[in-house]
């Protein structure tokens, strides 16, 4: 996993990356650019970054939406507010009213889990490596 320095680096790159593009398509090659309207455009481009929603920038940028993503400080929020997750049981969430009903459906689960558990087969070799 990269730290997060590393994220915000490769976001600047990627931002930089994108307002290149985004003035290059504004403003002709062969010509001098004004100061002025080349600084709207950053201003502009960088508040669009700081303050739009995130799907927003995804539509147009998916990658910088991705690092954004990652960088997302934002406390983990409850998938179903007022619930507890209990667990998963074959690739689908279970969830409980409450932490207290959470232990409890927890250690139901733990129980079925270890009472599935495979029996080892008894063969030729199995006095030899028990």
């Amino acid at each position: 996993m990269r730290s997060e320095g590393d994220v915000k680096h490769k976001l600047k790159q990627a931002q930089y990356r994108h307002l290149k593009r985004v003035l290059r398509k504004l403003f002709p090659a062969n010509e001098e650019w004004d100061r002025k309207a080349v600084q709207q455009v950053k201003t502009d481009f960088k508040e669009l970054m700081a303050t739009a929603p995130l799907h927003r920038i995804a539509n147009e940028f998916p990658d910088v939406a991705a690092l954004l993503w990652v960088l997302d400080n934002e406390e983990e929020q409850d998938l179903v507010p007022g619930s507890t997750l209990v667990g998963s049981l074959g690739g689908v969430f279970l969830w409980a009213d409450t932490p207290e009903q959470a232990d409890t459906a927890r250690e139901i689960l733990d129980n079925l889990a270890s009472s599935q558990e495979p029996q080892k087969k008894k063969g030729w070799f199995s006095g030899w490596f028990s």
